[in-house]
């Protein structure tokens, strides 16, 4: 799994930017979220690990709920039945 560096030059896009999860498992895509960055990975066909950083840590977990609703899962953060946008904005 690759994750882009914190400190690196490359413009990432913001979160609203994102317009469908990403798929493949052990792929990444990295975002911009009020001055941070996470990265975002699927680990099952309905289950997404959130990280923060270029690092490995795990903020959370997304999971699909209904075709529609998520549930994001992590310390601090405990919330369901929205969209997965939505859900991610809060962290």
């Amino acid at each position: 799994m690759s994750h882009i560096d914190e400190d690196a030059t490359v413009e990432l896009p913001e979160l609203t930017a994102l317009a469908t999860l990403p798929k493949s498992i052990g792929s990444a895509i990295s975002y911009a979220h009020r001055g941070t960055v996470y990265w975002l990975s699927p680990v099952a066909s309905d289950r997404w690990v959130v990280g923060k950083g270029g690092s490995k840590e795990t903020v959370a977990f997304l999971a699909k709920q209904h075709p529609a609703r998520f549930t994001l899962e992590g310390p601090g953060v405990l919330a369901a039945g929205e969209s997965w946008l939505l859900l991610l904005a809060r962290l």
